[in-house]
């Protein structure tokens, strides 16, 4: 692990940005030769099962996991400052239990509404088995502590590495099924193999980091949880209000996929699937400086340094969007043929629909270091209410425009939805001070 104590905030943001993007570009590139592959396989019907399928996973894992790591960034962070060691550890099997308790109450609700989705968007009842298989991924989710322990303490390549294997392991598994056995539950059973196999690297690497900080399990389960301090520092508060806040997120990115299965069907689904997928190409791409960002805005802000962070937020920003206009141009080009390629002719009009989706991606990049910026500063409690009030204005376009114009009104809605979630953040950090 390179010594980075005395490289700027920004400059170790790209430099772990690199080391995310190297892992990054070869497990997006596995992971669209495997979507592919289900679809040249299994067809553009059942695809929107298998895109409906998942979409449900993450609601309810969005709404009912708490997700403690971004709170345990934050917060470590802080007793890192402060070099509060215990608290640390303490920290640490606070954020597994939360964690633990909130991951079965998901994998409970799951199970009990699977019936009811099956029935809601006419999915036949064979399907049935194969989501309450897809459900047991979500008690896999219980050791995804590791990804802020991982950025942390700048571990960003083990990250990489992860995300790379369970890619490859899945191109590799559908692979051999759509060769030797094309059947659609088998496609479920290797995406729950994979999601198995992805924790238990997890927990082997977290295992193996935290011996390098002088931490050990045994370390953790025996430090009692201090509740005075999580309760003077509203850590539970932090970490509702996050859920909240990233659970409506999820809500408002996947109703269009929800409100188009049930009103034109499963086949638009996998068309809309396919728009989506390749217009965030560039998103994923950013996505290593998204998770890069936080434990540095939460670092400078531990220690105070707001105009610093304020600073390296702007040029990120401009950065980010320069990166989508390019973009943009090159999928004007030759995005046309990259999805006949890809996934087959059928898929054709994902590359019109894009066109008009890729300008929502725009304005997602550029409002990229805000909501690690609003986390990092403390303020939970007013990303949420601006994910609340985006989501109402967003839902009131989105139904009126899906029923006029199909997937190009759901295009257009994602446009609106992220120009006003941008207003509100630019307004929140402006506005309030830096929460002590």
């Amino acid at each position: 692990m390179f010594k980075s104590e005395n490289i700027s905030p920004l400059r170790r943001v790209f430099q772990n940005a690199t080391i995310l993007l190297s892992g990054d570009i070869g497990a997006n590139i596995f992971k669209l030769m495997t979507l592919s592959i289900f679809s040249h396989s299994q067809g553009v019907e059942k695809l929107g099962y298998y895109v409906l399928f998942l979409s449900f996973i993450e609601a309810v894992d969005r709404f009912f996991n708490f997700q403690t790591w971004q709170a345990f960034i934050k917060f470590a962070a802080l007793f890192q400052s402060k070099k509060e060691r215990q608290n640390l550890l303490m920290l640490l099997k606070y954020s597994f239990l939360v964690d633990l308790i909130s991951l079965i109450v998901a994998s409970v609700v799951a199970i009990l509404l699977s019936k009811f989705f099956i029935d809601f968007f006419s999915i036949p009842e064979e399907y049935y088995i194969s989501l309450l298989f897809m459900c047991l991924t979500l008690l896999f989710k219980v050791i995804d502590l590791s990804i802020g322990i991982f950025r942390l303490y700048n571990r960003f390549a083990v990250q990489a590495k992860i995300a790379l294997y369970t890619s490859a392991l899945r191109f590799v598994l559908y692979g051999l099924i759509a060769w030797l056995a094309p059947r659609f539950e088998l496609f479920i059973y290797a995406t729950v193999l994979t999601q198995f196999i992805n924790m238990i690297m997890k927990y082997l690497y977290v295992i193996h980091v935290l011996k390098e900080q002088q931490i050990n399990v045994f370390d953790i389960l025996k430090q009692k949880v201090n509740m005075p301090i999580i309760k003077e520092l509203k850590v539970l508060s932090f970490i509702v209000y996050n859920n909240f806040d990233s659970a409506l997120r999820l809500f408002t990115t996947q109703l269009d996929v929800f409100l188009l299965g049930r009103f034109y069907g499963s086949e638009l689904v996998g068309v809309y699937k396919i728009t989506k997928e390749m217009s965030k190409l560039v998103i994923k791409v950013s996505s290593p400086v998204y998770q890069s960002i936080y434990p540095e805005f939460s670092k400078l802000i531990a220690n105070k340094n707001f105009t610093i962070a304020k600073t390296m937020a702007i040029k990120i920003s401009t950065y980010a969007g320069l990166m989508g206009i390019v973009f943009y141009g090159l999928f004007y080009l030759v995005g046309e043929q990259l999805i006949i390629l890809a996934f087959g002719v059928e898929m054709i009009e994902a590359y019109s629909v894009s066109m008009f989706y890729i300008f929502a991606v725009l304005v997602n990049l550029i409002s990229l270091p805000f909501p690690s910026l609003m986390h990092a500063m403390g303020l939970a409690k007013h990303a949420f209410y601006n994910q609340f009030f985006s989501s109402i204005l967003y839902c009131l376009v989105l139904f009126y425009l899906v029923n006029q114009f199909s997937i190009y009104g759901a295009a257009v809605s994602m446009i609106i939805y992220h120009l006003l979630w941008l207003l509100g953040s630019i307004i929140i950090t402006t506005q309030y001070k830096l929460q002590q």
